[in-house]
């Protein structure tokens, strides 16, 4: 009943990480999972990137497996913090686990997944593998409706700017 009171209109700042709190106390998981990011957002802009980390992480275990697509958003939420932090191979870690079932996942969902990773890989300085997933994105971004942002779309094809005049 608390986490709905605080998610009543539009949530924000320290009430909206309350209300994540209530609710997935409360077993109101898909209510929670809406709230996360959000608030792991709030969190990461206070400077408070660890909290923000371990709100997402106890999110993360409270979704159950079955619900893919949430899981991955927040997995994606993490990764972005994780490479704040410096920790990338959690984030590589966390992201991996969705490989083995990507062609499950929707399209956007997918190309989120091996962008993310091939970028982690990246600033890990395993460069041949990041490349090996660009690749993999380059083939299937390529195609109308990838269902990435803008901005997803403009680092993808400055990497291949980049694979296309040997800067890799």
């Amino acid at each position: 009943r608390i986490g709905r009171e605080l998610s009543r209109g539009e949530p924000e700042g320290p009430r909206i990480v309350e209300a994540v709190s209530h609710l997935r106390l409360a077993g109101a998981v898909k209510d929670a999972v809406r709230y996360a990011a959000p608030a792991a957002r709030y969190l990461k802009s206070t400077f408070q990137s660890r909290a923000a980390l371990d709100l997402l992480s106890t999110m993360l275990r409270s979704v159950p497996e079955g619900r893919v697509l949430a899981r991955v958003e927040i997995a994606l939420e993490m990764a972005d913090l994780q490479a704040q932090v410096g920790d990338l191979d959690e984030g590589i870690r966390n992201l991996q686990d969705f490989l083995p079932r990507s062609r499950d996942l929707p399209r956007p969902a997918r190309l989120r997944v091996l962008l993310r990773l091939a970028t982690l890989h990246g600033r890990r300085g395993d460069l041949q593998r990041a490349d090996g997933l660009f690749a993999q994105e380059l083939e299937e971004a390529s195609a109308q409706g990838s269902g990435l942002s803008t901005e997803e779309l403009a680092m993808i094809q400055s990497f291949n700017h980049a694979r296309a005049t040997g800067g890799t």
